[in-house]
């Protein structure tokens, strides 16, 4: 796995004062398409849904900002991240539906993953799937250690669809995860979608 380059670019401080509930940053390259996005963290009182009608600077708008469920603590070792996926967009994390399609998965690259007090890391892809939106496992936020981490993972991993040639070895050595699920939007590019939602998608990367 690769060492992340050391890159300032990211001013936190600015992003911080545009919006305090500022997790993360994250850069995700698939194919030729790159995921470069802050990530953000509603509060219990805004509720999961806040995100997903709202950017970066608190505006109505139907993309929505990728964020944390709001259930995930600084302690724990495995994140769940949602953000809208578009139909034909790259927008959000379009670029990573249909990722549990074994060739769309491949062109997945490690993940580098920063965060305002100076963390910098590098996420492996490691599985993705295709379940129904009730699928439990995946909604588990006791882990909080490398040993439950790998639990976690161990428990979801014959549900996989597609997985890396080294799904072994990354699980087992597994420290923490981000498990990402692509929210298909009601509207796409301004047209309102069909889509019943009964599924949902899964792709997980591992530190």
């Amino acid at each position: 796995i690769p060492e992340p380059e050391p890159d300032d670019s990211i001013d936190w401080a600015a992003l911080l004062r545009r919006n305090s509930e500022v997790k993360a940053w994250m850069d995700l390259q698939v194919g030729n398409v790159g995921i470069h996005e802050p990530v953000v963290q509603p509060s219990a009182a805004e509720g999961n849904g806040y995100y997903l009608k709202h950017d970066l600077d608190r505006r109505s708008t139907y993309i929505g900002n990728i964020f944390y469920d709001m259930r995930d603590s600084d302690e724990g070792t495995s994140r769940l991240v949602y953000g809208h996926h578009f139909t034909g967009s790259t927008k959000m994390l379009s670029s990573i539906n249909d990722a549990y399609n074994q060739s769309k998965f491949d062109m997945m690259q490690p993940m580098r993953w920063r965060q305002p007090d100076g963390t910098d890391d590098i996420y492996v892809p490691v599985m993705a799937m295709k379940v129904y939106k009730s699928y439990q496992k995946c909604q588990s936020f006791t882990a909080k250690t490398p040993a439950e981490t790998q639990g976690l993972l161990q428990s979801m991993a014959s549900d996989a669809q597609a997985k890396s040639p080294d799904f072994d070895n990354i699980i087992n050595s597994a420290e923490r995860c981000i498990t990402f699920v692509p929210r298909m939007s009601l509207i796409n590019h301004g047209e309102r979608s069909s889509c019943s939602q009964k599924c949902h998608q899964i792709n997980q990367f591992v530190f």
